[in-house]
């Protein structure tokens, strides 16, 4: 089995496990960012489109990620101090992005794309859809960034009390983390 000095909740493959899934997570978070990048409009000059947000904060979610999954894999307490600052890294990216995409949803407006149009005109019908599509889409992404602060934030305390787990450092007091005592018998019920 992967890093047996860890003993979390469930053991080791339990940690493992949480590894890999918000890897995943983070990697599909960084796609999504990147994926979306090509649908933004730039409209003035240092807008979110113009500085290219999308691509870099995806490479910094997916490199995150990756990171995280090869903790999953490999073992030793250098990948899991490596993964912990990864994952702060993350937490700080994920706070710009949700700036970022705060900012561009308050800031953009496709109407001006109009000039002085009517309301009746057919610039105007497809500027108001085109614009309700842009905040629909920040609003995803700015709800997909608070995932993935969450996601960074559970990996580095996951990573952070695997190294003290290693080391054999474990605040006994905790409970949650801890496991149980060895005079505990734990019996099972057999379906």
């Amino acid at each position: 089995m992967f890093l047996p000095a860890i003993q979390a909740r469930g053991g080791p493959s339990h940690t493992i496990f949480i590894f890999i899934m918000f890897g995943v997570v983070q990697v599909m978070g960084g796609l999504f960012n990147v994926g979306l990048g090509p649908g933004r409009t730039s409209l003035h000059p240092d807008d979110l489109s113009d500085e290219g947000a999308a691509y870099w904060l995806g490479a910094v979610f997916i490199s995150v990620g990756i990171v995280s999954l090869l903790v999953g894999s490999v073992r030793g307490g250098c990948y899991l101090g490596f993964c912990a600052f990864m994952n702060v890294v993350g937490s700080v990216f994920s706070i710009v992005a949700i700036v970022l995409y705060a900012a561009d949803l308050s800031d953009t407006s496709l109407l001006q794309m109009c000039g002085e149009a009517d309301i009746a005109d057919p610039c105007t019908d497809v500027a108001n859809i085109g614009q309700r599509l842009l905040t629909g889409m920040n609003v995803s992404l700015i709800v997909l960034s608070g995932l993935l602060l969450a996601v960074s934030i559970s990996l580095t305390v996951t990573s952070i009390c695997a190294i003290y787990r290693m080391n054999g450092q474990a605040d006994e007091n905790v409970g949650f983390y801890c496991p149980l005592p060895k005079d505990v018998q734990i019996s099972r019920l057999h379906v």
